[in-house]
């Protein structure tokens, strides 16, 4: 509980004139010193407070407190009785009046002093928990349970609290226990013994108990729900979600069997279904944070991070102490690629709950997409400074070390984080991904196969599925594959297609390329690379007209695509039109200079104008860039012969067949070289 949350300013206003500043110096000297165990030091600055302004009750709170750290346990109690008789709402009087008591041993007077506290500020984690300890130790098992049940949805990683809350459920089971055998009639007992089996786990004893209620036909809304709850913890979750409908056929407006069902229907993925379920508990309980906050949860699932991110700030709004509702508010901001505002959610989720791993996951991601993998290192290691040994914490560090070109490291925290939880799909597709980029193509694939077990849906894991037998010229299960990842409800099915027109093209099947790179545009119309790679195929087939529209379109998606200038530079070049040709490649080259397509498209181009000199020079210039490319190496042969530098062109003859021995043509051109050669010596003898 912050000190300084309802410091009363206004009492300011009856200090010596003028010294209100020296007094709040004052008073936060000696509440840091007091918690800091400097007991001069405090003494000293609430002296010097008490001279501006002795009679302001936050200082009056300071000095009961001092006065009880120095064993004056009457005076203190003094000071906050009688601050109390003159604000019965003094939250801090209660407050420490409180832990005052409980240090006595006056358990009763602490569990009403924490009592009067908590109706003023009902979210302070520390009221919350002492008011969870008083009922533990008066046996008010419980009023103690609803407490640390508020302060567990505040602090839901707290050891301290859980351990409390299970103490309290252990303690009221025993109690109930003894009550329900001296009274086996006894509804409310049996109710309340079967939801603290619920609370403790021990869901078949709960289950039997309700299901001999359910015979003796005492089912009631609150029955039908741990039914259902009792159901879904062995791991019966269509018998769950087949029984809340059955009790919503007879309680239709029940707003727990709703919120059950709400919480099964996102397990199961059916997630609109969810969403529109807890819109029916908001309209039974507007005022409830908790509704929102797992409404955020599942649209952060459906990626609508604004749906999200506004029902997040409607739950902190109702509960500002919720540290969930934040961490699902960070969670949206991600998704709207709002990195500042994503970290203040995140350490305002973390101030209230310091070892919050969900909070933490999701820093580490917003460090990822930034790329500051260095902090996300970091961060791991400060999560395992407070304990935390969770599978989704070490997938994170494993997918910063993947991205630093860590591999091994990489791949030893996948194994990790698969000890911790072997069904984590994104620690195998990191894994996978690990032995991708090492070009252990097998291996890669067995460990998407795992991803894909565990997550049926995981897109990307069929995406590198694809890519590695691909890779492995395996082209049948690359397709059969991608087909199979089409067919779900996967995101993003157009790389899918454009995969498939890829490993087509590859195999020399252009039309059916085409047909693949077709379907990409019908899914993506803004896919540029899907128009480029059409007009590649409708080229390869000589429909080289047509392959031009298709570039053009890839050029006004993409002004930068400097293949797709090549390309409509080769379509020109074979429809003859050289001009357009030299123009097109031009347009490449001033993107990418070094482009090599395009310099020996606009060299065979210069030719076919017959501007050999600037076609030679063009051709000079690509081969310092490219000393053994085939085609301009053709060409300069060619316009060496045709300027009758025989003993040249034979010099760039050899070069080529020294590098290529196979090559008919320039086999072809050589020995037309050397008749010429030796018509020209016999020549040189005769004239």
């Amino acid at each position: 509980m912050s000190k300084n949350d309802l410091f009363r300013y206004e009492w300011l206003l009856r200090c010596e004139n003028g010294r209100q500043d020296d007094f709040i110096t004052e008073y936060h000297n000696g509440s840091r010193a007091l918690d800091g165990f400097d007991y001069y030091l405090a003494h000293q600055s609430i002296n010097a407070a008490k001279a501006i302004c002795p009679d302001h009750p936050d200082l009056l709170i300071l000095t009961a407190r001092y006065a009880a750290a120095n064993g004056d346990i009457t005076e203190a109690n003094r000071i906050y009785t009688a601050l109390i008789e003159q604000d019965e709402n003094d939250t801090f009087a209660h407050y420490y009046r409180g832990h005052l008591h409980f240090r006595l041993g006056n358990l009763d007077q602490a569990n009403r002093d924490f009592g009067k506290a908590v109706v003023v500020q009902h979210d302070h984690v520390d009221v919350l928990f002492s008011l969870g300890k008083c009922g533990v130790s008066l046996g008010n098992y419980e009023a103690a349970i609803e407490h640390l049940n508020k302060l567990r949805g505040l602090l839901p990683q707290d050891h301290e609290v859980q351990n409390l809350l299970n103490s309290a459920h252990h303690f009221q089971l025993a109690t109930l226990i003894e009550r329900a055998a001296a009274d086996p009639d006894d509804i409310d007992t049996k109710f309340k013994l079967a939801k603290a089996y619920i609370e403790l786990n021990q869901s078949e004893e709960s289950y039997n108990l309700l299901t001999e209620m359910e015979a003796q036909n005492r089912l009631s809304g609150k029955i039908y729900e741990l039914l259902c709850i009792s159901l879904y913890q062995q791991g019966k979750q269509e018998l769950a979600y087949a029984k809340v409908n059955e009790a919503l056929e007879a309680y239709p407006h029940d707003y727990d069997l709703i919120v059950f069902k709400a919480h099964v229907l996102d397990e199961f993925g059916h997630y609109e279904e969810s969403v529109h379920c807890y819109d029916e508990a908001a309209e039974l309980k507007p005022d409830a944070a908790f509704i929102y906050n797992n409404k955020a949860y599942v649209l952060n699932k459906m990626k609508k991070h604004n749906e999200a991110l506004a029902a997040a700030s409607k739950a902190i709004s109702l509960e500002p102490g919720m540290s969930h509702a934040f961490k699902n508010k960070a969670e949206a901001l991600l998704g709207l690629e709002l990195y500042g505002e994503c970290n203040e959610a995140c350490e305002e989720a973390l101030s209230l709950s310091p070892a919050f791993t969900e909070a933490i996951v999701v820093q580490m991601k917003l460090l990822t997409k930034v790329r500051q993998y260095e902090d996300v290192l970091n961060k791991f290691n400060k999560a395992a400074e407070y304990g935390l040994k969770d599978s989704r914490l070490y997938y994170q560090k494993a997918n910063a070390l993947y991205l630093m070109d860590r591999n091994a490291e990489a791949i030893e925290y996948c194994d990790l984080a698969l000890e911790l939880d072997e069904r984590n799909a994104d620690a195998y597709f990191c894994k996978g991904l690990c032995h991708y980029e090492a070009n252990n193509y097998e291996e890669a694939i067995r460990c998407f196969n795992q991803a894909i077990e565990h997550n049926n849906g995981y897109a990307d894991a069929y995406f590198y599925k694809v890519l590695a037998f691909k890779q492995l010229s395996n082209f049948d299960e690359a397709l059969r594959t991608a087909e199979h990842a089409i067919a779900l409800p996967v995101e993003n099915r157009d790389k899918f297609y454009y995969t498939r027109g890829d490993i087509q093209y590859e195999q020399g099947n252009f039309q059916e390329a085409a047909v693949e790179y077709e379907k990409t545009i019908e899914l993506n119309p803004l896919h540029a690379y899907a128009f480029y790679s059409i007009g590649c195929a409708y080229n390869q087939l000589a429909n080289n007209r047509e392959a031009l529209g298709y570039l053009d379109r890839a050029i006004d998606l993409d002004p930068a695509l400097v293949h797709a200038y090549v390309e409509k530079g080769t379509s020109h070049l074979r429809l003859q039109e050289y001009e357009k040709c030299v123009m097109q490649s031009r347009a490449a080259l001033d993107l990418d200079p070094s482009y090599m397509v395009a310099h020996q498209n606009r060299a065979w181009a210069l030719y076919y104008l017959d501007n050999n000199a600037v076609a030679e020079e063009q051709c000079l210039n690509a081969l310092k860039i490219d000393g053994e490319n085939l085609s301009l190496l053709f060409l300069k042969m060619v316009l060496l012969k045709d300027r009758d530098a025989v003993k040249e062109a034979l010099i760039v003859s050899d070069r080529i067949l020294e590098l290529y021995p196979d090559d008919e043509d320039t086999k072809q051109q050589r020995a037309e070289l050397m008749g010429k050669k030796l018509r020209n010596k016999i020549f040189k003898l005769f004239s």
